[in-house]
């Protein structure tokens, strides 16, 4: 075999490639077989480091497929089911990853999210595998007589019997489209992309001067046809708007979407009787209080304050004045403020990027693809993502590990690839 020639070739070391490499090995009964891993960025796993705000959120007890988002989910509960949390869990404990649980959220028991890569690293590095990092591929082709692809970057090349591509996509590559022209250019549908798990914009006047402050409610966001969802946790604001947990659950709903109202309760557990009961007994209690204090010990001061400007009230030096009409504005405004939404914030700020590679295209068994024979795909580059919580990690351990298993055992039974589509076509990345 020529010195860059490889059984199998990987592009992009992210989560997805970890795994379908860590996979590969762990099923390699023949130790000549060659695998190489070819990744942009100078190290392996980087983005893993940032990953639940660098606790490494690596899975969730809760898999349910309402957690996911994408055009073909059948694929996704397909790739779960046999490569779930169970497989992924027994997988990093034999790499000597000990883990715990927190409402459902797993975590290396570290707390660190280095323990998760460092796992990851030290396996390929104890491995035969060839790693090469810092080279952006940028471009890929299928020969038509043998069935083998070839992997360039600037002025260099490998040639390998199978490829898995999980380069991610915009999120992971800044600027770039990571894999998604590589996929494109090999006659793969790209289901238009967008930020998710990202932050609101909003269009609202009161919104920065409230920047750092956090506070605990439901978010809703609705359209011209009335709410299509709600998240209830700890939101920030910002001075362009709204972050948090919540804000980030909705913003990928966001897309393709106009005229956009997000809602804020900042009282979800109570009924807005039961609120207007406790602002009415507030009054009579703090009659004396001058009105800027009225929130004292309810809401942050900054917030009671903005509030206060979009009831409005007018002429009310003290908490006395404030009248029963009053009372019933402030509690319908507590209930529900509503907020002007622009948009959503863009990749750079983005956690993960909805959209992506046409999941129907591939096997949803093996993620082989079924316009070209021997070609995987994993991760993040596909039209699948999940919500907080670890769901986008297990998509990136359980898709990598099902197309590390499938490119194994291709390679076990001698197959020999058959044309496709898009054979001996070229791909190549325009962004690259």
């Amino acid at each position: 075999m020529e010195k860059n020639a490889y059984d199998i070739a990987i592009v992009g070391g992210g989560a997805s490639g970890l795994m379908a490499a860590c996979t590969i090995l762990n099923r390699n009964a023949a130790p000549d077989i060659r695998v190489a891993i070819v990744e942009k960025d100078i190290r392996l796993g980087q983005k893993i480091l940032s990953t639940g705000n660098g606790r490494c959120n690596l899975s969730n007890t809760d898999m349910d497929i309402s957690h996911f988002h994408g055009h073909t989910l059948q694929t996704v509960e397909s790739v779960l089911s046999r490569y779930g949390v169970s497989r992924t869990l027994d997988f990093f404990a034999k790499l000597g990853l000990m883990t715990e649980t927190e409402s459902g959220r797993i975590y290396p028991y570290t707390g660190q999210a280095n323990a998760v890569l460092d796992v990851l690293r030290l396996a390929i590095e104890h491995s035969p595998f060839s790693v090469v990092c810092g080279t952006p591929v940028g471009q890929i082709s299928r020969n038509k007589q043998t069935g083998n692809f070839s992997i360039h970057n600037s002025g260099t090349a490998l040639y390998s019997r199978k490829l898995i591509v999980t380069a991610g996509g915009c999120v992971s590559h800044g600027s770039s489209s990571g894999g998604l022209d590589l996929l494109r250019c090999m006659g793969h549908t790209i289901e238009p992309v967008f930020p998710a798990l990202t932050a609101l914009v909003l269009d609202h006047p009161g919104v920065k001067s409230l920047k750092g402050v956090r506070v605990r409610g439901k978010l809703s966001i609705s359209d011209g046809f009335g709410t299509f969802a709600s998240e209830k946790g700890e939101l920030l604001f910002t001075t362009y708007g709204v972050s948090g947990i919540p804000a980030m659950q909705l913003s990928g709903l966001l897309h393709g979407r106009r005229g956009i109202t997000a809602h804020i309760d900042f009282f979800p557990e109570m009924s807005s009787d039961e609120l207007t009961g406790i602002l009415s007994n507030r009054s009579q209690s703090i009659s004396t209080y001058k009105t800027e204090n009225y929130f004292v010990g309810l809401l942050h001061r900054l917030v009671g304050a903005a509030i206060m400007r979009d009831v409005p009230i007018c002429g009310t030096s003290f908490v006395s004045d404030i009248d029963n009409d009053k009372i019933q504005r402030i509690a319908v405004v507590l209930k529900d403020w509503k907020l002007p939404v622009i948009g959503a914030k863009g990749f750079a700020q983005a956690q993960v990027m909805g959209g992506g590679i046409d999941l129907s295209e591939f096997d949803p068994y093996t993620l082989e693809s079924s316009k070209v024979p021997g070609l995987y795909a994993a991760g993040e580059v596909l039209d699948v993502y999940g919500d907080c919580g670890g769901y986008n990690l297990q998509w990136a351990w359980s898709s990598g590990m099902a197309a590390g298993v499938a490119a194994m055992e291709a390679l076990n039974s001698n197959k020999i690839p058959t044309e496709g589509k898009a054979s001996a076509i070229c791909a190549k990345a325009s962004n690259w």
